[in-house]
């Protein structure tokens, strides 16, 4: 019995050997590298087996795993079958210097650590002609101030096949990033044809203080024609320290920080006009910006209304935006006759080309209000708040008419007085209606409800020579479309630019009407949404994989 338990015992750590047994090698394909290529680890595990997902973890904080694989392979040698997997990864460093790859475990075998030399892609030596790959870079300015934005320009220009191509990115601390803009043009330089690859990154400082900017590097391969080889080199650029400047003391404390090249306020207000109590008038203004994006531009009426005072009202529409404009579109109601001041609208902003304060401004205007017709005519029923008199008892006066007894004349006159009234309350009223709802302006409600554009007519606006209201709806549906600016044609851009001088800058010159229906027509007819953004063309495209 013993005999036996003893065997059996035997047989089951046998077994227990068998299968956790696994044999795990590592290998690489070299151990020293630059920075800019790839290194290849194999791991074998024999007989079949899953690696370790925990040392894959520790693997990629010093590696980038830009491909992997597997495959399965089984062998008879000698009437014995052996299965083994191979683990395949093509590796990235992410860091420079002697860099460890760690220990892989698969049952109970681990395989050993590896080490490899990782060096600075610029180190490495090639025989590659200086002016075949030019490298260049340029800040647009090196001095911003804090929330200005500049850009920062990269050019290589090429003469030669390459292939593998890869730029690294700029990383600033306490910069927003954006790549606005890439591409190839050809271009002749002392006397020889290049391709001239070129990426424009907008920077933004989001702090005041000294940067240094890291150097700019780019490697590829080409095939060396001496050795018929493929190899790769790397090429430099530097760029010198940027310095933010702080908000300027003598900018206006608490005041919306605007740094810009340029800054105009206009509105399309006629104040030389006398309205009329009861209108609803439409109220156009516009910022435009060289320097900075619109949409960064502060609400320039966001303290208008707290400043009003009485006799008038403004109703506000959501703001139109595209590159360089902002519209804040509006309607003013006059509640009463006399005269109405508007305040004055004014936007603090840093000119960055005079380095001065500035102000953007729409002045005070005192406007001239017109008593409605129905107040002049019958200031009795200008109000639909009368009311009907209160009956009196029937001890009231004798009645006026001879053939009615007391009582039948006090009941009786008092129901003629309010039949009469009821009927000059609900005639004031359907009259006042009218006229409100005639000046009621068609970008603006008194509810403050925003217009359909789809169902808004650009025929019925220009026949009204209504051009605020078509502007309004027409930058309210290029932006719905994405339509910028620079898609429009020539001519387009050219009937829009005179609607805006027509508008905001007092020319008498009226617009073309059919030019802009074209416009409007056009607009509707772009059922594609557009970019407003450059497509950007990657390395691969451009230089091959």
């Amino acid at each position: 019995m013993v005999t036996n338990n003893l065997k059996l015992i035997t047989l089951l750590l046998l077994m227990v050997s068998c299968f956790s047994w696994a044999d795990v090698t590592a290998r690489i394909d070299r151990f020293e590298m630059y920075s800019d290529e790839t290194l290849q680890l194999n791991i074998r595990v024999t007989p079949n087996g899953e690696i370790n997902q925990s040392d894959l973890a520790s693997l990629q904080a010093l590696f980038n795993i830009v491909q992997r694989g597997q495959y399965s392979n089984t062998t008879i040698t000698n009437g014995k079958r052996t299965a083994e997997t191979t683990y395949q990864f093509a590796l990235q460093p992410k860091q420079t210097g002697i860099l460890t790859i760690p220990a892989f475990r698969s049952g109970n075998d681990t395989s050993e650590p590896l080490q490899v030399t990782v060096y600075e892609a610029k180190q490495r030596p090639d025989t590659l002609p200086e002016d075949a790959v030019i490298l260049s870079a340029r800040l647009s300015k090196n001095d911003p101030y804090i929330s200005e934005p500049f850009t920062l320009t990269i050019e290589v220009a090429f003469k030669i096949q390459m292939q593998n191509a890869t730029l690294q990115g700029i990383e600033l601390d306490n910069f927003e990033s954006e790549q606005i803009d890439s591409g190839q043009t050809i271009a002749t330089r002392n006397g020889q044809q290049y391709n001239i690859y070129q990426q424009v990154i907008k920077l933004t400082p989001n702090e005041a203080g000294l940067f240094e900017v890291p150097e700019v590097v780019f490697t590829a391969a080409y095939t060396n024609p001496s050795t018929r080889r493929s190899e790769r080199f790397t090429r430099t650029a530097k760029l010198p320290t940027i310095q933010v400047k702080k908000i300027p003391s003598d900018y206006p404390a608490g005041a919306y920080w605007l740094p810009a090249k340029s800054l105009t306020l206009v509105d399309d207000l006629d104040s030389s006009k006398t309205y009329s109590q009861g209108d609803y008038i439409d109220w156009l203004t516009l910022m435009t910006v060289d320097g900075i994006e619109a949409n960064r531009l502060p609400d320039p009426l966001q303290n208008f209304e707290s400043q009003l005072t009485g006799g008038v009202r403004i109703y506000r529409n959501a703001a139109e935006l595209d590159e360089t404009k902002r519209i804040d579109p509006s309607a003013l109601s006059f509640t009463e006759a006399g005269t109405v001041t508007l305040p004055a609208v004014r936007i603090p902003w840093w000119n960055t080309q005079k380095d001065a304060l500035e102000w953007a401004e729409i002045p005070q205007r005192t406007l001239n209000v017109a008593a409605s017709t129905a107040t002049a005519a019958n200031p009795a029923t200008a109000s639909p708040a009368v009311q009907t008199p209160t009956p009196q008892p029937e001890t009231a006066p004798p009645s006026i008419s001879p053939q009615l007894t007391t009582e039948q004349s006090g009941n009786g006159l008092w129901q003629a007085l309010t039949a009469l009234f009821f009927v000059l309350w609900v005639g004031t009223l359907a009259y006042l209606l009218k006229i409100k709802k005639g000046n009621q302006p068609n970008t603006v409600a008194a509810a403050q409800t925003k217009p359909n554009a789809a169902a808004f007519s650009f025929k019925k606006a220009i026949s009204e020579k209504a051009y605020g209201s078509y502007y309004h709806e027409l930058l309210k549906l290029m932006n719905e479309k994405s339509i910028s600016r620079t898609a429009l044609a020539s001519d387009e851009l050219d009937s829009l630019g005179k609607l805006e001088n027509f508008l905001f800058n007092g020319n008498d010159s009226a617009p073309d009407d059919k030019a802009l229906l074209a416009l409007a027509k056009s607009a509707q007819k772009s059922s594609v949404a557009k970019s407003n953004k450059p497509a950007l063309s990657s390395l691969s495209v451009m230089f091959g994989e």
